[in-house]
Formats: C-alpha cells, sequence, structure tokens
C-alpha cells in the first residue's frame, strides 16, 4: 500500500524556510502535502512534467524527514533484531506522545 505525504502547515514552513527553491516548488509541494492535492492535478494545472511536480514534493518531503520535535535526538545504532523491536516500539511510543509519525 502506497503512504500519502502528507505534512502539517507548521512542519511544511520548517521543512521549506531554508531550501533554496523557488516560489513554483513552494506552491506544488504545498498543494500536495499539506492541501493534499493529487499530483496529476498540480502537473496539469501547471503544465508541467509528472517528474518536475514529483521533484517539487521531493524536495519539501525530504527536508522534513530531518525535522525532529523539540527534545528528540535521531541517533544509529547496531542491535540485534529482538532489540530492534523494542527500540522501534519505544520510538513510536514517543512520536505518538508527541503527536507525531515516525
Amino acid at each position: 500500500m502506497r503512504q500519502t505525504k502528507r505534512l502539517t502547515p507548521e512542519q511544511f514552513e520548517l521543512a521549506a524556510r531554508d531550501l533554496n527553491v523557488g516560489e513554483k516548488t513552494i506552491y506544488i509541494a504545498e498543494a500536495v502535502l499539506v492541501q493534499g492535492r493529487p499530483q496529476t492535478e498540480l502537473r496539469d494545472e501547471l503544465k508541467l512534467s509528472k517528474g518536475a511536480v514529483s521533484q517539487a514534493v521531493d524536495r519539501v518531503w525530504q527536508a522534513a524527514q530531518h525535522l525532529l520535535p523539540q527534545g528528540l535526538l535521531r541517533i544509529t545504532a547496531t542491535l540485534p533484531l529482538h532489540q530492534v523491536r523494542i527500540v522501534r516500539q519505544w520510538e513510536k511510543q514517543a512520536m505518538e506522545k508527541r503527536g507525531t509519525k515516525p
């Protein structure tokens, strides 16, 4: 099942603020990620290729993936499989507590 990429307006603002992109990229990404409009709709509206619209959305989406709520830290660890499951559960609980998704 394909995951729908969505951001809150606040997450979008944080992700996009330091990106060196044009107004059209911001318009496309906000329409898709915040407003939930289909990429095909933006492609037709702006007469752009599928790849151009996808790239605009992905630029902001990738920036958003590096944002973390205050008080959280991203780490990398090598663990036995049974401990990975525990750590993933901790991550899920921490993110749910803050109202975000891991």
